[in-house]
């Protein structure tokens, strides 16, 4: 992850092994948080390609058509669809394993990985070309277009995300997008413009937030006059056409204005824009920057550098006191909800408000203050350059208009940056359904590319050590957070996949519910196996439970409560735990207490942590040593002779 090395082979090596390690370990992670959503599509068009929303799907909280569920295009539902047509989807496997020593029959279970795998590397190869695109363009803005790469890839930004959504395609189409449009700016020749304005169409008929790659890619055009590579257009303009004409032909509505209708709030009704919302939207987006970035880093040793160290401790100082205005808006909003942050009477140690305020100081303040930094630092040296001689650029100019690009791509480059990070970050305070990590991931490149520019203009021509050892310090934090947090995630995918696939199916097998029923409460992936191994959902209006049937209840993931006249119905039996995910042979106490502690404890969904939906209320990920999700299992008693409240 250092451009030490100096052979072109050799940072292609590099940038292969990135590109391994994002994708190789996570082939056989459990399918995901809206991984079943667009699986839910991909087998609607297996049954009528043409209709592709034509099925109903359990998503919230009632049954509801694929297209009010799915606020995207269904471009990837159908490359799904394809890998869906060969390999099927995960079934249960139940086979005899003997009986016990008081003669009861017992039971393993087993599931197919292959069509997990098989989606998981179709995502991959996305991902991959995605990694490759991003080294490209990384080429063109920094000195060090390997740590880039590297600093984006294997964040906590992006490496958690390698399920089966539209993350790795929306990268690769985007990120590629750019890449032709600079070309096709830089030769002025028209194949470069059609095969931007093709990438980009896929980007905006895979999710309808790539039409700022769009108004991107055409501010580009027109501050650099260059009209001919407007003929971009063309694809995502005619796509989207050909896609509204045929839902008027089949659904007699427009599925581009179904996510209007959750503007903000993630609601199904509109609501507009609301002033205390996007305050609390700003400050939980500089909390997710800061939880997946290690950009604070080289941002402090620029400060440094620049302006001394009693103006890098003003901003750490000032940075703490940003942090604590965010933590105290997300407490009051978590207590607006009912939820509380912190256990009641729990004394809070000084080391105890670094370790839980810490992230979130760290992450508004960044956010805040860095941005200022990196911006002021930026507009300086843009105006320097502006009346000075502009220096060596890596951006290759060529053609007959290479003189006059070589001129002043500089600072357009530096306009193109910030006018990137700006308008993801605008989308996301004001117009997304929900703030969540991967609604600013397409942000973060442009923010890294930023970040090592103004490392390089001040050690520009000097031959320290000192900013490759900045580099490998944030290199290194970044990769351990990443792997830290995609393991997390990884676990709480597959300890779902385990309660349904591996828990329940046993259970079932061994005729301990004969003719009773097994209901589940829950969403996502839990939900998916659930139904995958015939349990059914738990709708509190459409359910009806008879005597001795079954509920399963995670705790995380159950958000309606149980009504009340349930209540009296329902004997608890017992709890589902999950264990440690990493266990080591090793005897020696300290080393296994060590590992579980280094490799188990960070959690990426809690009721204080949401990786993928957080809104203005939670970090994206933090350390913590409470269990993935609990499962109450309940029996439902028609008479009952006492009550349990769940």
């Amino acid at each position: 992850m250092t451009d030490l090395l100096k052979t072109r082979d050799t940072k292609w090596l590099g940038l292969g092994l990135i590109i391994l390690a994002t994708t190789v370990p996570f082939l056989g992670k459990a399918f995901h948080i809206d991984d079943p959503l667009y699986l839910a599509v991909a087998r609607q068009i297996l049954v009528n390609p043409w209709d592709p929303f034509g099925a109903e799907v359990l998503w919230e909280k009632a049954p509801e058509s694929l297209f009010d569920a799915d606020f995207n295009p269904p471009l990837w539902s159908y490359c799904l669809a394809g890998v869906m047509a060969l390999t099927g989807e995960p079934e249960a496997h139940v086979e005899s394993a003997g009986t016990s020593e008081q003669g009861t029959p017992l039971f393993k279970a087993a599931s197919s990985r292959w069509p997990e795998v098989a989606m998981h590397l179709l995502e991959s190869l996305f991902s991959g070309a995605a990694i490759i695109a991003l080294y490209l363009l990384s080429q063109r803005w920094v000195r060090w277009p390997l740590t880039a790469t590297a600093l984006v890839a294997l964040s906590p930004a992006m490496l958690p995300g390698q399920n089966v959504m539209l993350e790795g395609p929306v990268m690769a189409f985007w990120l590629w997008g750019v890449w032709f449009h600079l070309r096709a700016i830089e030769t002025g020749r028209m194949k470069w413009v059609w095969a931007s304005g093709t990438l980009v169409a896929l980007a905006v008929m895979t999710k309808y937030t790539c039409g700022l790659v769009v108004l991107l890619l055409a501010a580009i055009s027109i501050w650099r006059r260059h009209w001919r590579s407007l003929w971009f257009l063309v694809p995502p303009v005619l796509a989207l056409g050909l896609w509204s004409l045929h839902n008027l032909a089949v659904y007699d509505r427009l599925h581009v204005l179904v996510i209007l209708g959750r503007a903000q709030t993630g609601e199904r009704q509109g609501s507009g824009i609301d002033l205390y919302e996007s305050w609390g939207r700003l400050l939980a987006m500089f909390r997710a920057i800061g939880a997946v970035t290690a950009l604070a880093i080289p941002v402090l040793a620029v400060v440094m550098r620049k302006s001394g160290a009693w103006i890098a401790l003003l901003l750490v100082t000032t940075s703490l006191a940003v942090g604590w205005v965010g933590q105290c808006d997300m407490v009051k909003r978590l207590d607006d909800r009912g939820q509380a942050l912190d256990e009641s009477g729990r004394a809070i140690t000084l080391l105890a408000w670094f370790a839980k305020f810490g992230g979130s100081a760290h992450a508004v303040g960044f956010g805040a203050l860095g941005f200022v930094v990196l911006g002021g630092l930026g507009i300086t040296s843009w105006s320097v350059r502006l009346v000075g001689p502009s220096p060596p650029t890596p951006f290759p100019a060529t053609g007959a208009r290479g003189e006059r690009f070589e001129k002043g791509l500089r600072q357009d480059n530096e306009i193109l940056l910030w006018v990137w990070l700006g308008a993801v970050l605008a989308f996301g305070v004001f117009a997304v359904p929900f703030l969540a990590v991967r609604h600013l991931l397409p942000g973060v490149p442009p923010l890294v590319w930023l970040t090592l520019r103004r490392l390089e203009e001040l050690w520009a021509t000097s031959r320290s050590v000192i900013p490759r050892i900045i580099l490998a310090a944030t290199a290194i934090a970044t990769t351990a957070c990443g792997f830290l947090v995609a393991k997390a995630d990884y676990d709480f995918a597959a300890w779902y996949r385990h309660v349904a696939m591996n828990v329940a199916a046993r259970t079932v097998a061994a005729g301990l519910t004969l003719d009773r029923e097994v209901w589940f409460t829950g969403h996502w992936g839990w939900a998916y196996y659930s139904q995958r191994v015939s349990m059914k959902p738990f709708l509190p209006e459409q359910a009806q439970l008879n005597d001795g049937d079954f509920l399963l209840l995670p705790l995380i993931q159950t958000w309606d409560p149980i009504p009340k006249d349930l209540h009296p119905h329902l004997r608890r039996l017992h709890i589902i735990t999950p264990q440690p995910q990493i266990t080591s042979p090793i005897r020696s106490r300290l080393i296994r207490d060590s590992l579980d502690v280094g490799l188990n404890s960070v959690r990426t969904i809690s009721t204080e942590v949401h990786y993928y939906s957080g809104g203005t209320l939670n970090l994206p990920w933090r350390f913590s040593r409470k269990p993935l999700d609990d499962f109450v299992v309940y029996e439902f008693v028609q008479n009952p002779t006492g009550s349990t409240t769940p």
